[in-house]
Parts: structure tokens; sequence; C-alpha cells
């Protein structure tokens, strides 16, 4: 499709109206935005309130109210911030900052010393603070990573959860607050997440998939 999105990451679609359609962007110079369509990708309007940086957005909307959107992305001071919608994800504005979270570097072996164990361990993550600086970095991951609503709650205020380099977060007032949820886990870096009748899973670094021990929030109130 025609869309004027040059470098795409996440895309969301409205899981009660496939017409609506929000697209993360990462143009030249490391500048992200949000882009949204609301006739199936015929026009699209670049969202307002966005801070530009050097990752793609997460966003989610919400399934019981199309209008209301949640984003993350990292600041410059390494920041885990949430945006909010209220009108689709025409306008943003910053609701919080979750937490504050260390980038992840990629390191790079010369091509010689790259062959079999060895490889795996070349493309393991340090952090910034235990990477050499003649070392060149291939690529750095952001500490902010999946923002997910519950997509099984139609009504009412769907739960949210958010992974990042330093923690998983859940809000249940879309985004206003969140709570910390991975205490009692062996590993704090978390990626993607997923619901499956109200139990909420996630992708851990080291620990493989996590389930948790109860129904977080049950599909019907």
């Amino acid at each position: 499709l025609a869309w004027p999105i040059t470098n795409p990451g996440a895309i969301e679609i409205d899981p009660n109206n496939n017409n609506h359609i929000l697209v993360a962007n990462l143009s030249g110079g490391n500048a992200s935005s949000l882009w949204v369509s609301f006739d199936g990708g015929g026009t699209w309007t670049q969202s307002g309130g966005v801070p530009q940086t050097g990752f793609w957005y997460s966003a989610t909307i919400s399934p019981a109210n199309g209008s209301i959107v949640l984003a993350t992305n990292v600041d410059p001071q390494n920041n885990v911030y949430v945006l909010r919608s209220t009108d689709g994800g025409k306008t943003f504005a910053l609701v919080t900052n979750v937490t504050r979270a260390p980038l992840t570097y990629g390191r790079v072996e010369s091509p010689r010393a790259v062959r079999g164990e060895h490889a795996l361990a070349g493309h393991r993550f340090q952090p910034q603070s235990i990477v050499q600086s003649t070392q060149p970095r291939a690529f750095v991951y952001s500490p902010a990573r999946e923002i997910l609503f519950n997509p099984d709650v139609k009504t009412g205020v769907p739960d949210a959860v958010l992974t990042t380099r330093l923690g998983a977060f859940i809000s249940t007032d879309y985004g206003s607050t969140w709570q910390r949820i991975d205490a009692t886990t062996i590993s704090h870096s978390f990626w993607r997440a997923h619901w499956y009748n109200g139990y909420l899973y996630l992708a851990s670094d080291g620990q493989g998939i996590l389930k948790s021990t109860g129904i977080v929030q049950p599909s019907a109130r």
C-alpha cells in the first residue's frame, strides 16, 4: 500500500474497527513518529504531541474504547514514559515516566572470531557501562519494550501491561499509574507480553516464558 511510512515498526489495529490503524515510524535521523489512519490506510495523519527519539514506539488501542491509545518510548535520560491519546491517536500527551532503565548494546566481533558457540556469545547483550569505547556498536535496544491492553475486556477499563529493560508494570487506569509486577521473578528484563483468558504471560531475558499465578483481570467484570 502507498503508505507514507518509510521505516515502520509497530502496527496496531483497532480490534473493533479495522479501518482504524496506528503505525510507528522511524525516519531518517532517528526521528520516531506515530501515524494514524481512520480509513484503512487510504489517508494518514501524523500524530501530534509525540516526542522524537531514536527508537520505535510501541502502542496499543483499547478494546473497550478505540479513542483511548497508549504508547511508550524512552527519553534521552533513559526514562521509559507513557503517552496517552483520547482521540484515537490524532494527538498524544505525556501521562507519566514509569521507570528509568539503561540502554542495551549489542557487541560486534570480528568475522574471523564469530564461529560456533563463540558466535552466540558475541551477540549477547551487554549494559552500556561495560561496552568498551573501542568496540563498534552494531545495534542498541530500547529499554521500552511493549505496551499492551488486555484484548478480552470489551467494557470498562482494560488493564495494560508494560514491559521494559528493568521491570514489568501494570496499569488499571489507562496509564495514569503503574504497579511493578516482577518482584518475585529472577529476570527483571522483559520483551513481549501476551494476555490469555485473564492470565498474563511475559517473555523474559533468561527465565523463559512466565505466566501469572492467577487471573490478573477476568474477561468480563
